[in-house]
């Protein structure tokens, strides 16, 4: 059965002249959609074709925010994982997950 499924970005933008100054801003519901909704490759493919089509480099991704679970932080196989591996962030950024979903 397919299955569609959201996964929600937000960008927090920091101010440039480097003020206390953060905005956060909804960006897109990068949908997965088929067979393969949950899986980090498939999540990972599609918000990088989202940052491409609006041309915002993986450069300017200084830090990565997940909730707790395998499929975002696992070391192997997770969304954060796979966006290493293809150098779309760096050793350095920040990954910072929740313990707890917020309903």
């Amino acid at each position: 059965m397919d299955v569609q499924k959201m996964n929600p970005i937000t960008l927090r933008i920091y101010d440039i002249n480097g003020s206390s100054t953060i905005t956060s801003y909804f960006y897109d519901k990068c949908v997965t959609s088929g067979h393969d909704v949950r899986k980090a490759d498939e999540i990972v493919n599609v918000v990088a074709a989202k940052f491409a089509e609006d041309s915002i480099p993986w450069a300017h991704a200084v830090g990565l925010s997940v909730h707790n679970t395998n499929s975002t932080i696992g070391g192997n196989n997770s969304f954060t994982s796979r966006c290493k591996e293809k150098k779309y962030l760096s050793a350095a950024a920040l990954i910072i997950w929740y313990t707890k979903k917020v309903i």
